[in-house]
């Protein structure tokens, strides 16, 4: 267990706090070593889930499951990308990454909701995805670096549209719209439409899709 509110439990990673290097530092650690052990399943078909994300009998066999829950305004890119990697590893192992936004899901916390195993990204009925291009603080002491920093944000801009274009069904003007206005709110409803989830978790427990 971690001081930071981004934490491992068993096979639970909890995003409960911003992203960056001090928050995430134990957790990448504890995550490396639970995703180096765990065992290669043999290729079989993942259906998605058709009544409940959590009832998994309708699957041939059920690989290993890393839960992902997330309530976090976001931050480092760089950081969110060290989590991806690791669980990259987790899903060529053929584990299932099962991600919950239970709250505010927002900028690179929103990209990494989205890149959950396909049929079980789910959104409590009350959460929100919150996406934008991002906040970047520049410091530069020579005129030469403004225009090598314009282009490194292009790219990076680009880079990060291609995260929602591939894991979402957000139409490409749509996109730009929402992170052009630097914070587009996505309530359950709309992000279950763009795609964004699968699931949506009611209250009462009932689950919609």
């Amino acid at each position: 267990m971690s001081d930071s509110n981004n934490y491992l439990y068993d096979t639970k990673v909890c995003i409960l706090d911003s992203i960056n290097p001090d928050s995430i530092a134990r957790l990448v650690g504890d995550l490396t070593d639970l995703v180096m052990r765990l065992p290669v399943q043999k290729s079989c078909p993942i259906a998605a889930p058709t009544v409940n994300p959590y009832v998994l009998d309708n699957l041939p066999k059920t690989p290993r499951i890393i839960d992902v829950i997330i309530n976090s305004p976001g931050g480092n890119i760089y950081c969110l990308s060290t989590i991806l990697h690791l669980l990259g590893i987790a899903k060529s192992k053929g584990a299932i990454i099962r991600t919950t936004a239970t709250g505010l899901a927002g900028s690179s916390a929103s990209m990494l909701a989205v890149q959950g195993t396909p049929g079980f990204r789910i959104m409590h009925e009350n959460a929100v995805h919150m996406v934008h291009w991002g906040t970047w603080n520049w410091k530069f002491t020579q005129e030469s670096e403004v225009d090598k920093i314009a282009a490194y944000m292009k790219k990076s801009r680009t880079a990060l549209q291609s995260i929602y274009l591939k894991h979402t069904n957000i139409p490409p003007q749509r996109l730009k719209q929402l992170m052009r206005d630097e914070g587009g709110y996505l309530m359950p409803d709309e992000c279950l439409k763009l795609g964004m989830c699968d699931w949506i978790l009611k209250t009462n427990g009932e689950f919609v899709r």
